[in-house]
C-alpha cells in the first residue's frame, strides 16, 4: 500500500493495495488481473461478459476469460470465426408466410415504396378483405415460457388502430388466449408489443405447436416476434464493479459504471494547501507554484511540473515530536518517484521518497513518505515543518500535505474505501451521482432492528449487562452519518455516554446460525465492537468496525469464542452491542443467517442490477436493437443476453447466394447477392427468379414463377391478361388473386345484380341490414332476413342493443329491466355517455339507496402552478398561457435518455375530492417536435397516475397523438 514495506504486527501480512491479496500481496484478487507495481488500486478487473463467459475469473497475467463454445475475445463477448450471436428478435415468423382461416396463402405486398426495408418476401395486407392472419409457431423446451409477442407494423392512417391476437393449440381446448393490439399512427416501420403495457399479462407458451391469429384492418405487417421473459426482464443482467471511476474516461468506459471512494478523515491533524507551495525552477527565485482545476469535485490543485522542478512547503507543526507526511494528489502521468526533504529549525534536514502513482480518478489519491528502506519515515519535528520536493521531469498535482502523529497513523489513511457505485465521468461526490446498492437478505434469515438503549458501565462486562433493563426507546432525532444514501435506514447512533443497545427477536427453530453486524462507520480506523448474543446459550464475542464510507452501510462478521456459527438453543433471541467510550458506530441491523445458507457472500453487497436500466432505456421500440443506432450499452447487454441463453450460432450463408461464408456478428445476417432475400441469402426476392442469378419477372404487374420464371396467372382472374376478377369474384392479387362474393340472396338488394364492390367486396345491402355479404342484421334490429327493430331503450343498452335472433336487449352493467331502462339496486342517473349506463351510489356504507341530486356540477380549471418532473424530480421550465388555459414546457434542455416525463398538479387539485365522485378528469396533451427529429412510439406507461391514502391509482392511455396533434384524455 502506498509502497509502505511493512506488515501487520499480529500476523506478518503485508499492508496490500485494494485489489491485492495474500500474505505478501503477490496475487491479484479473485476478479482481477495484472499485477503491476505502478498501479494504485495493483490490478485490474477481469470484466468477463456475463452471458459468453463460463466465469467471472480470468487469467492472472492477460486479462483473457475462459469462454463457451464458438465463443471468443478477451472478455468472451465475440464469436468465433463463422459464427454469429442471435439478435433479440431471432424468434422471428414471417406474415407473408401464414395463412388464412380457410388455408388460403396470405395477400402480401412487396413495395418498398409502401414499407420500407420489409424483410423476407413481403408484408401483410391487413384490410376488410383479409382481416385474419394465422400463423404456426413452435415453441421448444426452456424453463420459462411466458412471452410478449412483438409485431412490425406500419398504419399510415392518422387514426389509432385496434386488432387483436389470439394464441391456441390446435385440437386442444382450454389454450386459447387472446389480446388487444395498439397500432398506434405511424409513417415509419415500428413495432408494437402485446401486451402494450409491461404490467400486463404475458402469454404463456408452453413447448407445443402453436397457433396465433392476428386480427386487425388498414395496417401493413411485417414479421410477428416471441419475446421470452428472459429477454424483457433481462434478470442475468448482474454485474460485479470492479473499477475506480475516472474524470476523464476512456471511450471504452464511457457510461460504465465504477466505485467513487473516500478515505479515513486526516482534516483533524495540521496541514498545508497546495496553493501555499513556492515553487523553484533551475536557479530561479521560489514563486508561487501554478494552480488548475483539474475536475470540479476537488478545489484548484497546484501544479508541480518542469524540469528539476523544487516545492516548497511550511507546515505548523501542533506541539513537538513524531510526525508522519502524508501527500494528496493527482497525476495525469506514468508513476514516478520524487525526493522529499523535511526539516525544522536548528535541526539537519531529513530524507525520504514519495510514490507518485498515476491517478486520473474522480477522488484523490494519497501518498506517504518513506525511508531509504521503504519503511514508514517519521520526523522529528518541533515548530514547524519545512518540506521540499524534488522532481526531475515529473509532473503532477498537489492537492495538501498532512502531518499525522506517528503514534496515531494507520495505514488505513491510505486505503480507499468504497462510497457507492457511480458512473465514469462523474465529477461530483455527492448522492446523485450515485446508484443504489444492496445486500443479501433472503427470507430464512432473521433481520433484528427494533432496538433499546442500555446505560452500563464502560468498565462492566457485557455478561452483567443481560439483567439490566433498557432505558426505553431510541432519541428520535439522532445525528445521522454524512456519507448516508440509503434515506430510509432506520439508524441506532452508538456514542458515550450511551455506548451499548439491545437488539431482541425471534427465530422459528433453533439451530447454528452466523450473526452479521450492518452499520455505518465513516468516521474512525477500524475498532472492536463488544457483542453479547443470549439465545438460550451464551456467547460473548466481538465485530470489528472497520472504517465504512459506504453510502449503504457495511457488513462484519461477529466471531465468538474463535467461531463464527454459533448454536443458538431457544426461539427467544437478544444481542447486546457496546462501542468504546471514545468511539461512535451507526447500527442498521443484526442479520441472523442459518448454517445451511450462510456463505461470504452475504458480507459484500450484491452486483449491480442493470435489469431496470436495460428495460427503460433499451425496450422502447420492442426491443429492437440496433447494430447501428442503439447506444453501446443496449448493444452490450443484448449480446450478453443472448449468449447467456443461446451462445453463437453458424452463420450458414449460403454458398450460392451469399457474397462470402462469414456474416454480421450480431444478428447473423450474411451479405447477400443483388436481389437475394434471407439472413442466409437463400431466396430470390419476390418479382425475382432463378436462384442464384436471380433476373426481373418479364411479365408487367404480374409475377413469375421463382423457378422458371412463367409468369403466374393467379386463380379467378380473366385471361390471358390475368389482372382482372372473374364476375362476382374481388380484391385481386398477384399470387392469390381473386375473393367470391358469396352474397346472401336474403340480404342483398337486386338479387338480378349478385356480384360485389371489385376492390372491398361488399355487397349491396337491404336496409336495417349489414355486414360485407349483407349476412347479419343491423345493432338495433333482429331476426335476420326481416330484421324488425329492437324495443330497447338504448341509453341503457350496449352497443349491439339487442340479440340479432331473439331480441332481447343487451344492458349495461348497472342497468335492469326488458327494456334496460332502470338503474341497478344501488345505483342511480342513467345516462347514455356512461358506458356502465347508471352510477354507483356514494354514501360511505349509509345506504345503498340512492336517486341523482337536484344540484349540478360545474367545470373546474386552474392552469396555474403546475410542474413538469422527470423521475429523479428534475424540473423542467414551464410557461402559463392565461388566454388559451395552457401550460407549456421546453424540454430540449432533457438528455434523450429521459423517457417519463409528468405533469404535478397543483394544491387546488390536490385533498378530499369527494365532491367530484362519479365525475371525470379531462386533460388535453400536444407537443411539436424539432425539424428532423423522429418520432418512435413508447411502450405504453401509466398516464395519470393518483395517489392518497397509501395507495396508487394508474390509468393508461389506448392510443398516442402524433407529435403535432391534440389529444383529449
Amino acid at each position: 500500500m502506498a509502497g509502505v514495506a511493512e506488515c501487520q504486527q499480529g500476523n506478518g501480512h503485508c499492508f496490500c493495495k485494494p485489489n491485492i491479496c495474500g500474505q505478501k500481496c503477490s496475487a491479484c484478487r479473485e476478479g482481477y488481473f495484472n499485477l503491476e507495481s505502478g498501479n494504485y488500486f495493483g490490478c485490474k478487473g477481469c470484466h468477463c461478459d456475463i452471458g459468453g463467459s463460463v466465469g467471472p475469473l480470468c487469467e492472472e497475467t492477460t486479462g483473457s476469460c475462459q469462454c463457451r463454445n464458438n465463443i471468443g475475445g478477451p472478455a468472451c463477448s465475440d464469436p468465433a470465426q463463422g459464427y454469429y450471436i442471435p439478435d433479440l428478435h431471432h424468434l422471428k415468423y414471417e406474415l407473408e408466410e401464414g395463412t388464412t382461416l380457410n388455408g388460403r396463402p396470405v395477400r402480401f405486398g412487396y413495395s418498398p415504396l409502401e414499407f420500407e426495408n420489409f424483410s423476407w418476401r413481403g408484408y401483410a395486407q391487413m384490410s376488410p378483405i383479409q382481416n385474419k392472419v394465422k400463423v404456426t409457431i413452435h415453441v421448444r423446451e426452456g424453463k420459462l415460457y411466458l412471452f410478449h409477442v412483438i409485431l412490425r407494423y406500419i398504419n399510415s392512417g392518422s387514426t389509432t388502430v385496434l386488432g387483436k391476437i389470439t394464441a391456441f393449440q390446435p385440437r386442444k381446448r382450454g389454450t386459447e388466449q387472446t389480446k388487444q393490439i395498439i397500432f398506434g399512427p405511424t409513417q415509419e416501420p415500428t413495432f408494437v408489443t402485446v401486451p402494450h403495457h409491461s404490467f400486463g399479462e404475458p402469454f404463456v407458451l408452453s413447448p407445443h405447436v402453436w397457433s396465433l391469429i392476428i386480427e386487425a384492418e388498414d395496417v401493413l405487417l411485417d414479421y410477428l416476434v416471441l419475446l421470452p421473459s428472459s429477454y424483457y426482464e433481462a434478470p442475468i443482467l448482474q454485474y460485479t464493479v470492479s473499477d475506480p471511476c475516472t474524470y476523464s474516461p476512456a471511450p471504452e468506459q464511457v457510461g460504465q459504471n465504477c466505485f467513487l471512494y473516500k478515505y479515513l478523515p486526516v482534516e483533524q491533524y495540521s496541514f498545508v494547501s497546495g496553493e501555499d507551495a513556492l515553487c523553484k525552477l533551475d536557479n530561479n527565485l521560489p514563486r508561487p507554484c501554478p494552480v488548475e482545476q483539474i475536475f470540479p469535485t476537488v478545489p484548484k490543485l497546484v501544479l508541480c511540473s518542469g524540469r528539476y522542478v523544487e516545492v516548497q512547503l511550511v507546515i505548523p507543526v501542533p506541539q513537538p515530536g513524531r510526525y508522519v507526511l502524508l501527500m494528496e494528489y493527482a497525476n495525469e502521468d506514468t508513476p514516478q518517484t520524487i525526493e522529499v526533504s523535511v526539516s525544522t529549525p536548528q535541526k539537519v534536514p531529513r530524507l525520504g521518497t514519495l510514490m507518485i502513482y498515476t491517478c486520473k480518478y474522480s477522488f484523490l489519491c494519497r501518498g506517504i513518505v518513506v525511508d531509504s528502506q521503504n519503511r514508514l519515515a517519521a520526523f522529528e519535528l518541533d515548530t514547524e515543518g519545512r518540506v521540499q520536493f524534488t522532481a526531475g521531469l515529473d509532473r503532477f498535482f498537489l492537492y495538501k500535505v498532512y502531518l499525522v502523529p506517528y503514534e496515531q497513523f494507520t495505514v488505513e489513511f491510505l486505503e480507499p474505501k468504497v462510497h457507492c457505485i457511480s458512473t465514469h465521468g462523474t465529477l461530483s461526490l455527492n448522492s446523485s451521482s450515485c446508484v443504489p446498492s444492496r445486500y443479501q437478505k433472503i427470507s430464512q434469515s432473521v433481520v433484528l432492528e427494533e432496538g433499546q438503549l442500555l446505560h452500563i458501565a464502560p468498565d462492566l462486562p457485557l455478561t452483567q449487562a443481560i439483567s439490566i433493563p433498557p432505558e426505553g426507546s431510541l432519541p428520535a432525532s439522532a445525528p445521522r452519518p454524512p456519507t448516508l444514501l440509503d434515506t430510509s435506514a432506520k439508524l441506532i447512533f452508538l456514542r458515550a455516554p450511551q455506548t451499548a443497545v439491545v437488539l431482541n427477536g425471534h427465530i422459528q427453530s433453533p439451530g447454528r446460525y452466523a450473526f452479521i453486524l450492518h452499520c455505518y462507520q465513516p468516521g474512525h480506523a477500524t475498532f472492536p465492537v463488544e457483542v453479547l448474543i443470549n439465545g438460550g446459550r451464551i456467547w460473548q464475542g466481538q465485530a470489528n468496525a472497520t472504517f465504512c464510507p459506504h453510502g449503504y452501510g457495511c457488513r462484519n462478521l461477529v466471531v465468538a469464542e474463535n467461531q463464527i456459527i454459533l448454536d443458538i438453543t431457544e426461539n427467544d433471541l437478544s444481542v447486546i452491542i457496546r462501542v468504546p467510550e471514545d468511539r461512535h458506530l451507526w447500527v442498521d441491523y443484526i442479520l441472523v443467517v442459518p448454517e445451511s445458507i450462510y456463505g461470504s457472500n452475504y458480507l459484500s453487497e450484491e452486483p449491480l442490477d442493470k435489469s431496470y436500466d436495460f428495460i427503460s432505456s433499451c425496450g422502447v421500440n420492442g426491443f429492437y436493437i440496433s447494430p447501428v443506432t442503439s447506444s453501446r450499452f443496449c448493444q452490450d447487454s443484448a449480446i450478453s443476453i443472448s449468449l447467456f441463453y443461446n451462445g453463437a450460432e453458424p452463420c450458414h450463408c449460403h454458398e450460392a447466394g451469399a457474397v462470402s461464408s462469414q456474416c454480421e456478428p450480431f444478428g447473423g445476417q450474411c451479405t447477400c447477392k443483388s436481389n437475394i432475400i434471407g439472413r442466409e441469402c437463400s431466396r430470390c426476392a419476390t418479382g425475382y427468379w432463378g436462384f442464384p442469378n436471380c433476373r426481373s419477372c418479364d411479365c408487367g404487374f404480374r409475377l413469375c414463377d421463382e423457378v422458371t420464371g412463367q409468369c403466374i396467372c393467379p386463380p379467378r382472374t380473366v385471361r390471358p391478361e390475368c389482372v382482372v376478377c372473374e364476375p362476382q369474384t374481388f380484391g385481386c392479387h398477384p399470387l392469390v388473386g381473386c375473393e367470391d362474393c358469396n352474397c346472401s340472396s336474403s340480404g342483398i338488394q337486386d338479387q338480378t345484380e349478385p356480384g360485389c364492390n371489385i376492390e372491398s367486396g361488399q355487397c349491396q345491402c337491404k336496409p336495417n341490414i349489414v355486414g360485407r355479404q349483407c349476412d347479419l342484421c343491423a345493432p338495433g334490429y333482429y331476426g335476420y332476413p326481416n330484421c324488425r327493430a329492437c324495443d330497447c331503450h338504448e341509453a341503457g343498452t350496449k352497443p349491439s342493443i339487442c340479440h340479432p335472433i331473439t331480441g332481447e336487449c343487451h344492458c349495461k352493467e348497472n342497468v335492469e329491466g326488458a327494456r334496460c331502462d332502470q338503474c341497478h339496486l344501488g345505483t342511480f342517473s342513467l345516462d347514455a355517455s356512461n358506458p356502465k349506463g347508471c352510477t354507483k351510489c356514494f354514501c360511505f356504507g349509509a345506504t345503498d339507496r340512492c336517486h341523482s341530486a337536484e344540484k349540478y356540477r360545474v367545470e373546474f380549471t386552474d392552469m396555474s402552478g403546475w410542474t413538469l418532473l422527470s423521475g429523479d424530480r428534475q424540473g423542467a421550465s414551464t410557461s402559463v398561457s392565461l388566454e388559451d388555459e395552457t401550460v407549456h414546457a421546453d424540454l430540449r434542455q432533457f438528455p434523450d435518455a429521459f423517457q417519463e416525463l409528468y405533469w404535478h398538479a397543483p394544491s387546488s387539485y390536490l385533498g378530499d375530492q369527494v365532491s367530484s365522485y362519479a365525475g371525470y378528469l379531462k386533460y388535453e396533451l400536444h407537443s411539436d417536435i424539432q425539424r428532423g427529429d423522429v418520432f418512435i412510439p413508447m411502450e405504453s406507461r401509466a398516464d395519470v397516475i393518483l395517489k392518497g391514502n397509501q395507495m396508487s391509482i394508474m390509468f393508461v392511455e389506448e392510443s398516442y397523438p402524433a407529435p403535432g396533434e391534440v389529444y383529449k384524455g
